[in-house]
Order: structure tokens, then sequence, then C-alpha cells
């Protein structure tokens, strides 16, 4: 990880039952250079499964952008249900974590545009 740019990445994937398929979303994330999977907890009850992984930005970026294409090509939404059913997309959350003040804006900043 590059210098003092450390960002964690915490998405939430609608698919929380079938290993396979949250393997593959994993595997994506590992797979991608300067990412290193953190945890990866699935919810069979809400049919969810939230991951957290760490890296330099570009990194993270690649990581998010790699699992999201396997998502979107092995989740079926109408199919989907759980708890929270009502919820129809997944969710991802970016922290910078080894930054500071305007440092760590700027970062999250060049993240989503």
């Amino acid at each position: 990880m590059s210098g003092n740019k450390i960002v964690e990445c915490v998405p939430n994937f609608s698919e929380g039952r079938n290993n396979e398929t949250i393997t593959a979303i994993t595997s994506a994330i590992k797979s991608t250079e300067g990412c290193t999977l953190l945890d990866v907890d699935p919810g069979v009850s809400t049919n969810r499964t939230v991951v957290t992984f760490v890296g330099n930005p570009d990194s993270v970026v690649q990581g998010a952008l790699a699992a999201a294409r396997v998502a979107y090509r092995t989740i079926d939404m109408t199919k989907h249900h759980g708890e929270i059913t009502w919820i129809k997309w997944s969710i991802l959350h970016l922290v910078a974590l080894a930054a500071q003040g305007f440092e760590r804006n700027k970062i999250l900043l060049n993240l989503v545009q």
C-alpha cells in the first residue's frame, strides 16, 4: 500500500446464501493487485454479504469495480428474497484510513469522481 493513502472499502452485496457467488465476488477482490481482503460476513436471513477490504485508493477502486462486475453478472435481484428485500441495490462504503483532515476528504472525492 503506497505511502499513507489507505482506503477501506465495505461493499454490501445482495447475496448471502450462494457460496459460489460469494466466493466469485471475493476472489475478484483478492485477485486485484494492491487489495487486501479483511473480512467476509454473509447473512443468510438477510441474503446479503458485507465484505471489507483495504488498499491504496486506485487499487480499492479497481477491486470494487471487479467485485461489482461479478455481482452484476451473478446476482438476479428478481429472485432475491431476505429480511430486507425492499432494498434492491448493493451498497459500497469507502473510508480513508491513513489520512487526516483535508487530505482524507481529497482522497474520497477523487474516488467518486
